[in-house]
């Protein structure tokens, strides 16, 4: 691959901008420059966090504003927790839900009576007392929103119309489709299952998901005139519509003034590809494969457009960071979360927080491959659980008309039965209810803290120089931010 050229203009913009960073890490402490690319969720919440941390960071999205879609989204305790703790408690309480007390399972192909509900999972008023937050739902546009703001007014800098095309882990740099050269200390990949940064970490191909899901949400005034909707607007309650191969979970918003709705459904069409959002009409999307249950097929109806998104099937990515300390992938990029589970949105603000709380304290540039590595270490447990939780969720709601489902429904029903009191209940029953609640009490912060306490010994040693080589690149010669050389540059290219 031929070098690249850097005019003159550019590298007398380079210099100032070391210049302002050697002033800028003079002082106590160290003051990264770090690249973010994207600003879905894992992208925004990142960018806040490492800002608010001491650092600089530089956000690049390749569309022209950071990208909306009319969809919901699940906020479990931990991630309202976050938000508050954040200061964003009035700005949440205008878009969520009230509390959801219960999840309600309904037949996808029943006639549309009360006959359909087929059982309910409670939320415990005594844990979510104990958690100190409900289980909520809220707009997607709604969150990006607030942490654009709360992101932009910490400092943090966004480029629009600046697509990512090319990595120099060597240089920490990257170029856009532009031409432009833009140069920090770090790298993070935010850009979804699909990411370049992924790709650079592990070169082998994705491939397309099994499963896509379409989401839409639908206005009160839209729904007025048909009662039957309408009454799912005026409790917090959420349904999921169980079919075969295919499930639908519908959830008020905005204290009933919107009404969510996600659409699982095993893909068979080759020409959708993952890892993309896409904007398709209702009328190219095929309901008609579906057995319905009337109310549910006229609620897939009402709008003009929905939003698809295939999943990925990425495989496990065995590290997040590269060996020179210079890139990262979080979210997404590291660890797909399916669109339509519960936690995905959770899972990508807690990896912003853990980022921004283990660099928060970083003193010595030794000290970046521990921190990344350290990312890494604190949060893949976490992420793998989560994975296979919600997967095993929307599988067991979408499971083909057989033994399974009729064993499923079977269940469902004993604990609609046994519910209120929790007891008759079987203990796999149990036992699955229990995961579930305790991935509500996790807490980023106490996990770096508890990671801080175990190697806390480790970290003085690095500043004293007793395992420094532990943490620095074996190429040397390939400087940081502020010790660029431009001639002779080893190009990388992992292009979309």
């Amino acid at each position: 691959m031929s070098p690249v050229t850097v005019p003159q203009e550019q590298l007398n913009n380079i210099e100032s901008r070391l210049a302002q960073v050697s002033i800028a890490n003079s002082g106590k402490g160290l003051k990264l420059e770090f690249i973010v690319i994207g600003t879905g969720i894992s992208g925004l919440a990142c960018a806040y966090s490492l800002q608010k941390a001491g650092h600089s960071v530089h956000v690049l999205e390749a569309e022209s504003s950071i990208p909306k879609y009319q969809s919901g989204m699940r906020v479990p305790p931990n991630l309202s927790k976050i938000m508050r703790r954040w200061g964003l408690g009035p700005e949440l309480d205008k878009l969520l839900s009230e509390g959801c007390p219960r999840i309600l399972c309904r037949s996808g192909t029943s006639l549309g009576n009360n006959t359909d509900l087929v059982g309910e999972i409670l939320f415990y008023k005594e844990i979510m007392v104990a958690l100190e937050a409900d289980f909520y739902f809220m707009p997607y546009d709604g969150l990006a929103s607030i942490l654009y703001k709360l992101a932009s007014d910490a400092g943090v800098r966004f480029s629009f119309d600046s697509e990512v095309v090319t990595l120099h882990p060597h240089e920490s740099s990257v170029i856009l489709s532009s031409g432009e050269i833009v140069y920090g200390d770090i790298i993070i990949g935010a850009d979804g299952s699909r990411s370049i940064v992924r790709r650079y970490l592990n070169p082998e191909n994705e491939e397309d998901g099994s499963h896509s899901c379409v989401m839409f949400t639908v206005s009160m005034s839209e729904i007025a005139k048909d009662s039957e909707l309408y009454s799912l607007t005026k409790t917090p309650e959420w349904n999921i519509w169980m079919g075969s191969n295919w499930s639908a979970m519908v959830y008020p918003m905005c204290k009933g003034a919107e009404l969510a709705v996600d659409f699982y459904y095993k893909e068979t069409s080759q020409s959708v590809r993952g890892g993309r959002r896409q904007i398709i009409n209702t009328e190219d999307f095929d309901l008609d494969k579906y057995n319905l249950e009337p109310r549910l097929r006229r609620l897939m109806k009402m709008p003009k457009r929905l939003v698809r998104i295939r999943e990925v099937d990425q495989g496990p990515l065995e590290n997040w960071s590269d060996d020179l300390g210079r890139t990262l992938a979080i979210g997404d990029a590291a660890h797909q979360i399916s669109p339509a589970g519960n936690h995905g949105v959770a899972i990508a603000v807690e990896d912003g927080v853990v980022l921004g709380e283990l660099f928060s304290r970083i003193k010595d540039r030794s000290q970046i491959r521990l921190f990344l590595n350290s990312f890494q270490e604190i949060r893949q447990s976490r992420c793998e659980t989560v994975q296979l939780s919600d997967k095993h969720k929307l599988d067991q709601v979408s499971l083909p008309n057989g033994p399974e489902q009729e064993a499923r429904d079977s269940t469902y029903r004993m604990m609609k039965e046994f519910g209120q009191e929790g007891e008759g209940l079987s203990d796999e029953i149990l036992q699955t209810i229990w995961e579930e609640y305790q991935m509500y009490y996790y807490d980023p912060c106490e996990e770096v803290d508890n990671w801080r306490a175990e190697w806390g010994s480790l970290l003085q040693r690095s500043l004293a120089g007793s395992v420094e080589e532990t943490f620095i690149p074996e190429d040397t010669s390939a400087p940081y931010c502020n010790q660029i050389r431009v001639e002779h540059r080893k190009s990388i290219d992992w292009v979309h």
